[in-house]
């Protein structure tokens, strides 16, 4: 005895020729064009069972892009009135695997930016034996304070190469970090800092938008070397291979240092 009929899908002229253009073209991925020879033989009629018997797929699967098809059909009729490439981005938008959450984060913004402020500061204030931290030197401090129950050198090496490629072995310690004086403060203001941006999203869609203007003198812009070039003599030999981080001070690297300013 039959079952019962899947929804049918129902396909425009131009959909019918996207999808059969995707399926022909040599650069598709063929996770797509298989997901999209299951939309042209459903808009034929065949059932499910058909489909996965005609393909070589599982039921299953066929059904979840049949849904998947039919729930983005709105979304299919606003992009009938764009263009032929922007048709084409939504038909592979909607055959494209759905995002995952991923694994949760082993460690937080708040201990990332614990570790960074601590490449910042003089590493014979911590009782160390050296003049310039290293990775391993770095990670057994952040353990040893508590910032983390464990971490691997690589890891604070990942964590100082964002943004600004922080290279503790070229800094030189005149400027410092704030923490070392008033860290109950320093910390609260590093997870107000990090709770915002993690709200950065939602507060852009409601008409807020979170702009940047710290002259964290102990970070160095990525762009600062160049600044230093076009604005300063050139440097000595001897000095060449390490950042001092005075741009900031300077104003040089702060290009919103005249914006208004709002103050808590």
């Amino acid at each position: 005895m039959p079952g019962p009929q899947p929804p049918p899908i129902k396909l425009t002229d131009r959909q019918r020729k996207m999808l059969a253009h995707l399926v022909r073209r040599t650069t598709t991925t063929q996770g797509l064009v298989r997901r999209a020879g299951i939309v042209l033989a459903a808009a034929e009629g065949a059932n499910n069972q058909q489909i996965a018997d005609r393909l070589g797929f599982d039921r299953e699967t066929v059904r979840l892009w049949r849904g998947r098809w039919l729930e983005a059909r709105e979304r299919l009729a606003a992009a009938e009135e764009a263009d032929e490439k922007k048709l084409c981005r939504c038909i592979e938008d909607v055959l494209d695997d759905a995002p995952r959450s991923g694994g949760p984060p082993t460690f937080t913004p708040e201990q990332i930016c614990s570790i960074v402020a601590l490449a910042c500061e003089d590493p014979r204030d911590s009782g160390r034996a050296v003049t310039h931290w290293t990775t391993p030197e770095l990670a057994d401090e952040a353990i040893k304070r508590g910032i983390v129950k464990s971490i691997s050198p690589r890891s604070v090496g990942r964590f100082l190469g964002r943004g600004g490629s922080l290279k503790p072995h070229r800094m030189r310690y005149w400027m410092r970090n704030e923490r070392s004086a008033e860290p109950e403060v320093f910390d609260r203001e590093v997870r107000t800092v990090c709770e915002h941006y993690a709200e950065a999203l939602k507060l852009h869609q409601e008409g807020t938008h979170l702009v940047s203007t710290d002259e964290k003198s102990g970070i160095p812009r990525p762009w600062s070397a160049s600044i230093l070039r076009f604005r300063c003599a050139p440097a000595r030999s001897s000095a060449k291979n390490t950042s001092t981080n005075a741009t900031a001070r300077r104003g040089l690297c702060s290009p919103t240092s005249r914006w208004p300013r709002a103050r808590s």
